[in-house]
């Protein structure tokens, strides 16, 4: 999830200084083609050619070519990842797999064969599960639309998350993936139990618990073992505490569901959640999103603090923006009376008409506004 989701917060910032509509469209197609990409496993490509990534050394390009033998199907390439937890992945789309360096380091040749064998079962995947896993790196595309047509913090924000639970729901479903894979492991194993020694291994070296609370991608530890045909030689144990189960179950969804969601909070939400006022609040959406709306409502906020010359240069600019609340607009011509600019004014009541969007009495009050400036308060024809 890690790549796509920053991704779309990207292209969120960049998109936040695009107006235009037509490039709002090119905006948005730049952004299924990235997303696309990422979801494909693509960056690793990337990262690859940037020498950032590595390919395999001898040592894991033999197990891997060994699990292969035995599962019945060989990667075309195995990957080193910079990265200090032991792990392995799967790219089923590029048919590749990649080990951390961690784990080469660490793991013997008879546990990394055992790891490899599970990873080349996710590339055995069927392809309706393979265009699952991809259309949910393209599910980003969603807060993507949302935002380019309401271009505000709370929308935003209630689609990004509605897309990490569904991200989350989905992902319990895929966790039978994870047993399957685990079946074909315990198939291509060299000795029996060499897999389920090496998941002991992999989470003691990791300090993960043998038993895991709530949500996670994984089945827990001592669940996998006994699928895989050895008893643990400890009773089941407990859970830990459900404050520490939360935590390690969020770090089981993945820091890529995490991360990127609290970086979008800290960034839409943090004045609020700071209690740092409204008005900061709107400060930040505006950075981010410089819509007409956003400007109308810092407008109306420094109006009600007596900012009169700084609430009517908002008000115009919001208008520039594409601001069209009659409310705001009756706002802007009261203040362009208030301050004498009767042709402003006139300007201003002639872009829209009072008597749509607003109450009899609210039109009223513009009304006698303009009157009192001297102009004609009807409509020109």
């Amino acid at each position: 999830m890690m790549p796509s989701a920053l991704a779309a917060i990207g292209f969120i910032f960049v998109g936040a200084s695009v107006h235009d509509p037509s490039a709002r469209l090119v905006w948005l197609g730049c952004a299924v083609v990235t997303l696309a990409a990422c979801s494909s496993g693509l960056p690793l490509l990337a990262l690859r050619r940037l020498r950032i990534v590595k390919d395999a050394p001898e040592r894991l390009a033999k197990a891997v070519r060994v699990a292969g033998q035995r599962v019945g199907h060989t990667p075309r390439v195995c990957f080193v990842l910079p990265w200090g937890m032991l792990n392995a992945l799967a790219f089923p789309l590029l048919d590749r797999v990649a080990f951390t360096s961690a784990a080469v380091a660490r793991l013997s040749d008879s546990d990394l064969e055992a790891i490899a064998a599970h990873e080349i079962g996710h590339l055995r995947e069927p392809k309706s599960v393979l265009a699952l896993r991809f259309a949910l790196g393209m599910l980003w595309i969603v807060p993507l639309a949302v935002f380019a047509v309401y271009g505000n913090s709370r929308s935003l924000l209630v689609a990004f998350l509605g897309v990490v639970t569904v991200r989350v729901l989905v992902g319990s479903a895929l966790q039978r993936m994870e047993v399957r894979a685990d079946a074909i492991a315990k198939h291509g194993e060299g000795e029996g139990g060499d897999y389920a020694r090496a998941l002991e291994r992999l989470h003691e070296l990791n300090m993960i618990p043998a038993v895991l609370f709530g949500l996670k991608t994984h089945p827990s530890l001592y669940d996998r073992m006994v699928a895989a045909g050895v008893q643990p030689q400890y009773p089941r144990p407990s859970p830990p505490s459900r404050l520490r189960g939360m935590l390690l179950a969020l770090g089981g969804l993945g820091a890529g569901h995490v991360l990127p969601t609290l970086v979008l909070i800290g960034v839409l939400w943090l004045p609020r959640l700071a209690n740092f006022g409204a008005e900061t609040h709107m400060l930040f959406n505006v950075a981010i999103a410089g819509r007409g709306g956003d400007v109308g409502e810092l407008a109306t906020l420094r109006s009600a603090a007596g900012r009169i010359d700084e609430a009517r240069l908002l008000f115009r600019v919001a208008r520039e923006l594409g601001d069209e609340d009659p409310k705001r607009a009756a706002q802007l011509v009261m203040l362009e009376v208030r301050a004498g600019r009767c042709e402003d004014a006139r300007r201003v009541l002639d872009s829209f008409d009072p008597t749509e969007g607003l109450n009899q009495a609210r039109a009223a009050i513009v009304q006698r506004a303009v009157a009192r400036c001297g102009l004609d308060s009807a409509r020109s024809e």
